[in-house]
């Protein structure tokens, strides 16, 4: 194994090209007057070039600001010559895809991709790889065009040492570049049918998730104007002298023990699966304790919801956006966050998915964890 928990080196040392070898590439001439490119900077995150060339400042590139520019324009400015180059990718557009294998992957693993048929290749910054492929429209058909039209990402393992990138995704270019000859994705061809393989494969590994996808669009929408908003807030904030009762929620999520123990970057560095897998912790406690208040109420034959402020009446919505409100106030903010998907901001968005995936997970069991918490009306 080459890889020594930072770096691998096996494929040696792969020089950083120039500008003008790496905009040769076919397949990134074919991009380059896309404006969606920019520079990362250290972490990764791409930054507002516009602002960057009109005022030296480094700010995060917000979609809303205009910040990208076509790759021509970067090229023009020497300054920028050895710096990395970033491109937001749009498959739905132009069926351009990214396949990204991280360096703690297997070294017989990468070494095997880094032969498969690619238009660009390249290792990253830690001695991964890159391959960027654009699929022709005759590959395209009923059962994989969902992937390209709709799909930001699918993961090869739970790991995550490789994953497959196609809409809505910053990638990042080292220029460190493999001298690949370009390959002939035609129908019947060698290329073409490494091709044919690769998009079965997609569709395959994707199948549970998009089964959980599926679920999810039918799960009911989520609607703000019915949400217990006096409840709710009285779980944001708790008087100093105030007792347990009334504040069950509060008490159970803002306290030191259950913040510890949430997922950080060395834990799981990439955000936006931490950020969710720390949403699933916050509902899962959320859920816990309210089945328990249920069970409780139901075996002392009592008021207990009224009696300890427990509104009953708790819904869905309630709940998605309970922990997205704990969400805003325990996780650091970022670009992202001002982000929308299906109307809703990307964090809420995300606790909406957590919560029908616990929802989806709980009813597959035999006997469901949850039973007593999903009588309670979801919308």
């Amino acid at each position: 194994m080459v890889f020594d928990g930072k770096k691998n080196d096996v494929f040696g040392v792969v020089p950083q090209q120039p500008p003008h070898v790496f905009a040769s590439n076919p397949l990134i001439a074919k991009i380059a007057n896309d404006e969606s490119w920019s520079v990362s900077d250290k972490n990764k995150v791409p930054v507002n070039f516009r602002l960057l060339q009109e005022t030296g400042s480094v700010v995060g590139a917000k979609l809303d600001s205009n910040p990208f520019v076509t790759l021509q324009t970067i090229d023009k400015d020497p300054n920028f010559d050895m710096v990395n180059r970033m491109y937001r990718l749009s498959a739905l557009e132009n069926r351009v895809m990214m396949i990204d294998i991280e360096p703690k992957e297997k070294d017989e693993t990468l070494l095997w991709w880094s032969r498969f048929p690619a238009q660009y290749a390249e290792t990253s910054k830690n001695g991964g790889l890159h391959l960027l492929i654009q699929v022709p429209e005759e590959f395209i058909n009923d059962e994989n065009n969902y992937i390209f039209d709709t799909l930001v990402q699918i993961k090869e393992n739970k790991e995550g040492t490789c994953e497959y990138l196609f809409n809505r995704h910053n990638i990042t270019f080292t220029k460190q570049m493999f001298n690949k000859p370009q390959p002939d994705f035609r129908k019947g061809t060698n290329d073409g049918i490494w091709l044919e393989w690769l998009l079965n494969h997609l569709v395959e590994i994707d199948k549970d998730a998009r089964d959980r996808r599926l679920h999810f669009e039918h799960a009911p929408e989520f609607d703000e104007a019915n949400l217990h908003m006096d409840y709710i807030n009285q779980q944001l904030s708790k008087p100093e002298d105030a007792p347990m009762r009334g504040y069950m929620f509060h008490d159970v999520i803002m306290n030191k023990r259950f913040i510890d123990n949430l997922l950080d970057e060395t834990q799981k560095p990439d955000h936006s699966a931490r950020e969710y897998s720390n949403l699933l912790k916050i509902h899962r406690q959320l859920i816990k304790t309210a089945n328990s208040l249920i069970k409780q109420d139901q075996s002392m034959n009592s008021t207990y919801y009224e009696s300890s402020d427990h509104s009953c009446e708790m819904t869905a919505n309630d709940f998605i956006y309970l922990a997205y409100k704990y969400a805003k106030e325990l996780f650091p903010y970022r670009d992202k966050h001002e982000e929308h998907r299906d109307n809703l901001p990307w964090l809420l968005y995300q606790s909406r998915q957590a919560y029908y995936y616990i929802k989806l997970k709980d009813q597959e069991k035999e006997a469901p964890e949850y039973a007593d918490f999903y009588s309670i009306e979801t919308h």
